[in-house]
This record gives C-alpha cells, sequence and structure tokens, in this order.
C-alpha cells in the first residue's frame, strides 16, 4: 500500500460458501481489511466466468461453421456440374411400382440416380424396356419448349415416340415423363392409348406409343373435309366414356382430359391419353400458370378444382361435358369469350358453355348433367356410356329445346335451331327418355 492505491489480488478461484452463497453466475463482493485495526474498504464485486463452458460453445460454433462451409462448397461443386451436363440433375425423383398381394401396383417415391435410371427401369418395365437402336427413322411430328414427338418406325409397324429435349429439362418434369409412362404400362382397353415400351439413350427416356394416323381428337374434328354425323359424333363421344369408365375402375383420375388429349386412329378408334406434350404445345392458348406452380386446363376445370383443387372422377365427368362440347362445335374453344383468368368466377357464379348449333336435347342434356356444380349430382361414367348407348339404340334424335335453366340462346343458335327442325323429324315416340334438368 502507498499514498495513492491499494493493490488488492483477487482469489483466482471462487470461493466456497457453501449453500448459503451467491448462485451460479451471481457476483462476490471484494472487500479489504487495511492494517491491523480491522477497518474494512469495499473494493467492489468480482464475477467469475466458467472457462469450461465458453470453451465449448465457442468449440460447437467453430464446428457448425466448418460444416456449414463444406456443406456449401459440395452443393456448389454439384450445381457446376449439372450445368455442365445440360442442366441435368444428379438424381430424379421417380415413381417405382411394386405388385402386392392383391396383383395391384402400389406408387411409391424412389430417390434414383440418373447413372442408375436404366436398371430402375428394367425391374419396372421388364420386357418394355427397349433397346434405342430397334428405333427407325424418326420424323418430327410436333415439339414445344420442352419435348418432341417422333413419328418412327420399328418392328414392322409405324410408332410414336415422345421424349424429352435434354436442355432446359428440370427434375420434375423428368420425373412426371417417366411417371406417365409407368402409370400407362399397365393399362389394357380399347379406348386407351397403351405403351409400347421405353429405350435410353444418353440417359434420355424415349417412351414408344401405338402410332395414331388420325392424330389427336381435337385437330380430327376441326377438319373441314370430314363430314360428321350426328351419330357419328356421339359414338366418338361413347368411346371417350368408354374408355374413362376403365379408367375410374383401376382408380385413375385423368386430370386433363380434353379433345386434344385423346387420339384417333386408322379405324376411327377413340384412344384416351396425355400423348401430345399438351401441356407444352398449347400453353398458349388452353394453360394458365396459377399461383406460378404447374399450368392448368382452367377451361376443362370443375367448380371444384378450380375453387379447391380437388380432383376425382367426378371432376373428371365435368371435363367430359366440355370434351363434349369440344366435338359438337367442332373443336371449338371453351368459353372463348371469356378470359382465362376470369374462367373460375365465371363457372363458379354458374355459368355454362351453351349449346352447340344442332345438337339434339338428349346430348345437350348430357353435357349438362356433367356440368352439375355438386360433383355427387354428376352422373358416373358407366351411366354415361348407357344413356348414349339407348340414344344410339333409337332411328332418330329429338329435335333441341330449351332446357330448364339453361341460358337463353343467342340468335345465331335459335337460326341453327330452326334449321334443325327442319332436318329431323319430331317424333316423339321414338326417344329415349332423361330426367329433366
Amino acid at each position: 500500500m502507498n499514498a495513492n492505491a491499494l493493490i488488492c489480488k483477487v482469489p483466482e478461484r471462487k470461493p466456497d460458501y457453501g449453500p448459503y452463497g451467491p448462485g451460479k453466475g451471481l457476483s462476490h463482493h471484494v472487500e479489504a481489511q487495511v492494517g491491523t485495526v480491522g477497518r474494512m474498504y469495499s473494493v467492489g464485486n468480482v464475477k467469475y466466468v466458467e472457462m469450461e463452458l465458453y470453451a465449448g460453445l465457442f468449440a460447437t460454433g467453430l464446428l457448425i461453421i466448418v460444416v456449414l462451409g463444406i456443406l456449401v462448397c459440395v452443393l456448389q461443386r454439384r450445381r457446376v456440374k449439372a450445368r455442365k451436363a445440360n442442366k441435368f440433375p444428379e438424381f430424379v425423383d421417380m415413381k417405382v411400382v411394386s405388385d402386392d398381394n392383391d396383383g395391384k401396383y402400389v406408387y411409391v417415391y424412389d430417390r434414383v440416380e440418373i447413372s442408375q435410371l436404366e436398371k430402375n427401369l428394367m425391374k419396372i418395365l421388364g420386357d418394355r424396356l427397349l433397346k434405342y437402336n430397334d428405333i427407325g427413322q424418326k420424323k418430327i411430328l410436333g415439339q414445344g419448349q420442352f419435348g418432341i414427338v417422333y413419328k418412327a418406325y420399328m418392328k414392322n409397324m409405324d410408332v410414336a415416340v415422345k421424349t424429352i429435349k435434354k436442355s432446359g429439362c428440370n427434375q420434375n418434369e423428368l420425373s412426371e415423363f417417366i411417371d406417365e409412362a409407368i402409370v400407362m404400362k399397365d393399362f389394357d382397353h380399347p379406348n386407351v392409348l397403351n405403351l409400347i415400351g421405353v429405350a435410353l439413350h444418353d440417359n434420355i427416356p424415349f417412351v414408344v406409343l401405338p402410332f395414331m394416323e388420325n392424330g389427336d381428337l381435337k385437330n380430327y374434328v376441326q377438319d373441314p373435309e370430314k363430314r360428321f354425323t350426328f351419330r357419328d359424333m356421339l359414338n366418338i363421344c361413347k368411346q371417350v366414356a368408354q374408355g374413362m369408365e376403365y379408367l375410374a375402375s383401376q382408380s385413375f383420375v385423368h386430370r386433363d382430359l380434353a379433345a386434344r388429349n385423346c387420339m384417333v386412329s386408322s379405324e376411327c378408334t377413340v384412344k384416351i391419353g396425355d400423348f401430345g406434350l399438351s401441356r407444352d404445345i398449347y400453353s398458349d392458348k388452353y394453360y394458365i400458370d396459377e399461383r406460378l406452380a404447374k399450368p392448368l386446363p382452367v377451361r376443362w376445370m370443375s367448380p371444384e378444382s378450380l375453387r379447391d383443387g380437388k380432383y376425382s372422377s367426378k371432376s373428371d365427368v365435368w371435363s367430359f361435358g366440355v370434351l363434349m362440347w369440344e366435338v359438337h362445335t367442332r373443336g371449338g374453344m371453351p368459353y372463348a369469350d371469356v378470359e382465362s383468368y376470369a374462367i373460375k368466377a365465371f363457372v363458379t357464379s354458374g355459368q355454362r358453355l351453351e349449346r352447340p348449333p344442332l345438337t339434339p336435347d338428349e346430348v345437350y342434356r348430357i353435357m349438362w348433367f356433367c356440368w352439375y356444380d355438386d360433383p355427387h349430382r354428376r352422373p358416373d361414367f358407366s351411366d354415361l356410356v348407357e344413356i348414349m348407348t339407348n340414344i344410339l339404340s333409337e332411328d332418330r334424335p329429338k329435335p333441341p329445346e330449351p332446357l330448364s335453366g339453361e341460358r337463353k340462346t343467342s340468335t345465331r343458335h335459335k337460326r341453327h335451331d330452326s334449321e334443325y327442325q327442319r332436318h329431323y323429324s319430331n317424333d316423339q315416340s321414338q326417344l329415349v327418355r332423361l330426367p329433366r334438368v
């Protein structure tokens, strides 16, 4: 001690006060005794730091930083490698199909390395995994931004080959493309497009399908050189309903039933598929991208699908009604006067497509049944097949007459209805009786 300062060395370790001392982490009061008279001076407070705890926290934080740094480097290297490989990811999510005890196929997601794609497809497709060299010279039938459809020759027959462009392809698109082929392989019905097989070339899948000489149904009915009778058009719709009846029995929901997604063979057999890269080729006219998610065919969608994103066999029935309207208008655009963004409000407010010109009452009534707002009130596809079979079994269709609840038809439609009256007899005795709407 000198005249100006008191030097006091604080104990290096925290004193042990027993159970009555300061709690953990609290400050300790320090006093110093000066001289021998016992006079005490307050020096201040001291807080002991547990260095072991802080050292552990520091080491843990440092380890986390190092691990994150390594992870960022690895992901960056993978990203660069993917870009060099024409934007293909190293992995692809695909559905693997396994056979359960009931003989039904179960779909599960698995993560598969792109280099093992052929091995996994072999397990799923079996003898339908084809050799790419067996596909003969190809001619482009159509293409969009992401996909191409070719006409080719394979094993003494014409085939259609559907593939996806390597440039610009992402993981989800490749996964959906493969899924579609896997699902199609189990379908077996004359009105459903079946899968011939899948070939791989340079890690790109090529889906091989029967070649349909008459193209898709939309272009088929739009051809001005073709002449369709009432029975022709209704028979086309019946074939689609038969195919959808089969798909519904397989618990398969199509979600995109439309004339553009049905194909027509040389024998005029209509087959349901999703053949045509339709979201790609038709995207500007027929699809909109809600919430920047996935393109939606809003003009064919049911109210519950538009409102809540719910899909079922009954939402497919709604789409079938729109397809019937397409056929009977010779490929017309549904709600042509309504912008795509306004379709949801238009349909959910109760508005419906008008009767196509010259369409008999029974036929438009079928469409109307498909367009009930309540999906439970819509017919099943089995009902639709039966109704159309009954109508086709009669000699003459019923002339058009207004439906209860139908919007007022335009002057143009009334003129066509009058023309129809002149061509068909108004014989009420030969009509199939359908319930009123």
